[in-house]
């Protein structure tokens, strides 16, 4: 078909056209384009717009997984704007394409080298898949009290030890902002050794778009890269994608894996969000990110001075983590206390609360986010409370910089025939896990199954379980007692 322009929507065009000539639908979904929901008052002010749109595979509306028309032209222009070879739209976010790229690199037994503190879609990829997992440690940095990237050095040596690995996937940047610094020669070292670098940037859709932010995966050499588009772009929610670059990446495998993974009948709203703001991103480029950057800039400087909360940026200044400079409140308390001004936040640790600004943040977000600051330290004046260390978070994540290959699939597969047993979380350590224990946000494990629980660990989980983190994954859901594997 004829290319359009990248002013062009082409996806958000088709669904206004079948909108403008839709007199009767005989096709699902049930809500007829938003009939039932004007039925009612209170659904049609929030369903009722979205309804409008919510078609599934008409003429002209084209078909996510054998595109030919109107999305195939979304997703090449998507390619376009984000320099990659191909892209796929991705309806069940970034989780949807950690799950394809990597069961499209690694099959059963093969193995794949991976940065630790990895997301847990891409430990359930390896169980998927039946892949291998070599884990190599990430680098903590004692300024921020945070575990970042892993070095280059460490991939090289992991590759030289294992020259039958099939990729190394890493994340870039994590839910701290904190981006992979030694990327392109990472990237340099999975190519001499003939495999693809796979690239979880679900935090990094709008880098490479302004000066100010670090370069994408893709300009820095990466093979395949997974964005959530909905996480720091203006797409909704689930909306991701998919990009790839080069010819490492078997993208018949990983296409027939995303017909596999992916709805078939996928949301139509969610994909004209993607095309939109792919669009938005397209035409705005760094101009759509000035206004924002102007005032997070002022915020973080009106700040500097203030004696209760402080505020750090790392390579993303989209991602600022706000603390308590006098160590009184927790980052779970602080979001707590902000949460009860009307202020919803990212997420929260030992020590930060996470605020995700994007090109929406205007000056009225962070006036009323000033004022919740205001209020919370005048609702602690005088509070006295001794946390112990509340900055060494993330501490306790100290495996092996470079683990023996972990069949992840295998010990899923044998955990019925396992015999477990219920322990005090306190008195865990030197045990099996039978459990993925997963805090969560950011939901990276703490802990995999058939790992052996150090007692860093144990403490860890306890320490959050007492500061009222949410966990994921354990049985006991107040976090007293964790399964592990009986001793035969």
């Amino acid at each position: 078909m004829q290319h359009t322009r990248s002013s062009e929507a082409p996806l958000v065009e088709a669904l206004l056209q079948y909108v403008s000539r839709r007199k009767a639908s005989f096709h699902v979904p049930g809500h007829k384009a938003g009939k039932m929901y004007q039925q009612d008052p209170a659904a049609a002010a929030w369903l009722g717009a979205i309804g409008v749109v919510d078609a599934t595979e008409l003429p002209g509306l084209d078909d996510l997984h054998e595109p030919e028309g109107a999305i195939e032209e979304a997703q090449r222009l998507a390619a376009e704007c984000f320099q990659a070879d191909r892209t796929f739209f991705l309806v069940g976010g970034s989780t949807v394409g950690n799950l394809a790229a990597i069961g499209g690199s690694a099959a059963r037994d093969e193995i794949i080298i991976m940065q630790r503190n990895v997301h847990k879609s891409a430990i359930h990829a390896a169980m998927l898949s039946g892949s291998s997992v070599v884990f190599v440690a990430p680098e903590y940095e004692e300024k921020a009290g945070l575990y970042g990237g892993v070095r280059a050095e460490t991939i090289a040596e992991a590759l030289q030890t294992y020259p039958q690995a099939k990729a190394v996937f890493v994340t870039s940047p994590n839910y701290y902002g904190m981006a992979v610094r030694e990327l392109e020669r990472i990237a340099a070292h999975a190519h001499d050794a003939g495999v693809p670098l796979i690239v979880d940037e679900a935090h990094g859709a709008h880098f490479g778009f302004h000066s100010r932010f670090p370069r994408s995966a893709l300009q820095l050499g990466a093979d395949a890269v997974i964005q959530s588009t909905h996480k720091m772009l203006p797409a909704m929610t689930m909306g991701a994608m998919l990009h790839l670059q080069g010819d490492r990446i078997n993208i018949e495998r990983v296409q027939r894996l995303l017909r596999m993974l992916q709805s078939s009948s996928p949301s139509y709203p969610i994909m004209a969000s993607l095309d939109w703001a792919r669009w938005k991103l397209h035409t705005g480029q760094s101009a759509l990110f000035d206004d924002s950057l102007t005032v997070i800039d002022q915020f973080v400087k009106d700040l500097e001075s203030n004696e209760c909360y402080g505020v750090r940026i790392l390579d993303d200044p989209m991602k600022l983590l706000l603390y308590d400079r006098t160590k009184k409140l927790t980052g779970y308390v602080l979001q707590a206390e902000l949460t009860k001004q009307g202020i919803y936040t990212e997420m929260a640790d030992e020590r930060y609360v996470v605020l995700a600004c994007s090109c929406a943040t205007d000056k009225q977000d962070l006036e009323h986010l000033g004022s919740a600051l205001r209020e919370i330290h005048q609702g602690h004046p005088s509070e006295k409370k001794e946390n112990g260390d509340i900055f060494s978070n993330n501490k306790y994540i100290l495996p092996p910089s470079i683990s023996p290959p972990i069949s992840l699939d295998y010990f899923a597969r044998r955990s019925e025939t396992k015999r477990t047993i219920t322990v005090n979380v306190e008195q865990s350590a030197g045990m099996v896990s039978a459990e993925m224990v997963i805090p969560y946000p950011p939901g990276i494990p703490l802990l995999f199954p058939g790992e052996t629980i150090t007692q860093e660990a144990a403490d860890q989980l306890a320490r959050l379980r007492d500061a009222g983190a949410s966990v994921q994954g354990i049985k006991d859901r107040a976090v007293r007692t964790i399964e592990v594997v009986q001793s035969p």
